[in-house]
């Protein structure tokens, strides 16, 4: 970056389209920009912000001391300025990065990039990461600032955010609570929900234990979230490098949905142990009526009871089995789409399975991202 500014007086043009080339090796940034003493944008990839003055901004102040800045996230309205076609999610929530340079003549120069917040949003709310398909959020709040921010105030998309959630309601069209009315959002998570509970008006207790002990883990008997319904979770603070900030992330699933693990272990002998009875009391049934009636009454219900563990372990364990084990070989073939992934609907082992497979797969392409990248 020094270079660049090192040499923008002489070479502007090309520096321009060396920022460019940077930008479309980037999958975090959406804009590169290069500022003068005064604040004023000397270079960009956004044509639309040439001469602008940035000084309002901290990096601008923090860049002329010599010193890198991670600024946001925070509403910056240039930011929808940008094509953003290609983003699933984006909106004005930005993180503004910077870091200081000089040029030839020694004269300072601020180096910034600019970043959707909701790209740091998608990292955490990887639908291949969370444990609970069905309520499982993951998300960061605001512990320590000194902005005009409550600490437990939302600063990441919510997994709840829109209709993209397809598996209850949503933030944007309303969620209902038991008798405190209607939680909802008229733009974007981030600043318009803070984490309290309806019924008391304070923190949650999985945020409050948080911010105070560093951590918190609790899955047991749970702690009601902002829709008043009893969650579980893990807490931890983040300290953000460059930043003089402290976040706090939280991993939380339904209490319900936590403990509607079945295993396959006690599924396959239950469901034996009730055909063996319900066979035992047709023979029975049978036997006494006669012994002919009674052994053709054993030989249909043996046939019935094969025929229903059979279908039950296809159903369950076989056809699942199979499906990764199709995808793994179209991999190791070369040929594999590595967009595919399995469906993870039951909360068993297999559900296991195919949630750490889809991981393992959304890993594969990031490492290959990042060798095309390089």
């Amino acid at each position: 970056m020094n270079q660049i500014a090192y040499s923008y007086d002489e070479r502007g043009t090309e520096i321009s389209e060396v920022l460019k080339q940077q930008l479309k090796n980037s999958d975090a940034f959406i804009e590169f920009m290069l500022l003068d003493e005064t604040g004023k944008v000397m270079v960009s990839t956004c044509t639309k912000h040439l001469g602008l003055q940035m000084t309002d901004l901290p990096n601008y102040t923090r860049g002329l001391n010599k010193e890198k800045l991670m600024y946001g996230p925070y509403i910056d309205h240039q930011t929808l300025d940008l094509d953003l076609s290609s983003a699933h999610f984006a909106d004005e929530i930005t993180l503004m990065f910077s870091t200081p340079a000089v040029n030839g003549k020694g004269v300072p120069r601020v180096f910034m990039g600019r970043v959707l917040n909701d790209t740091m949003s998608n990292v955490i709310q990887n639908e291949d990461a969370h444990v609970y398909k069905d309520s499982g959020d993951n998300y960061l709040f605001m512990v320590k600032t000194k902005r005009d921010i409550l600490p437990g105030t939302a600063i990441s998309r919510s997994r709840f955010e829109d209709n993209t959630y397809t598996l209850g309601d949503n933030l944007k069209a309303g969620v209902q609570t038991a008798k405190w009315g209607i939680v909802q959002i008229k733009k974007h998570t981030e600043f318009e929900i803070r984490f309290t509970d309806p019924e008391t008006g304070e923190l949650h207790p999985g945020i409050q234990k948080t911010i105070e002990h560093g951590h918190n883990l609790d899955t047991w008997p749970g702690y009601p979230d902002y829709r008043h319904v009893m969650v579980g979770g893990k807490g931890t603070l983040i300290h953000p490098p460059y930043c003089d900030e402290v976040w706090g992330m939280m991993c939380e699933g339904d209490i319900q949905e936590i403990y509607q693990f079945k295993s396959l272990r006690l599924r396959l002998p239950i469901y034996f142990s009730f055909g063996t009875l319900i066979a035992a009391g047709l023979n029975g049934i049978g036997y006494s009526v006669s012994l002919s009636a009674g052994i053709w009454c054993t030989a249909a219900t043996w046939v019935l009871l094969s025929l229903t563990f059979l279908f039950a372990a296809n159903h369950i364990v076989i056809s699942p089995i199979r499906k990764t084990v199709a995808i793994l070989h179209e991999i190791a073939e070369g040929d594999g789409d590595l967009t595919k992934r399995l469906n993870k609907n039951t909360q068993d082992e297999i559900g296991e399975l195919s949630r750490w497979f889809n991981k393992f797969i959304n890993s594969q392409m990031e490492m290959i991202n990042a060798w095309c990248i390089c």
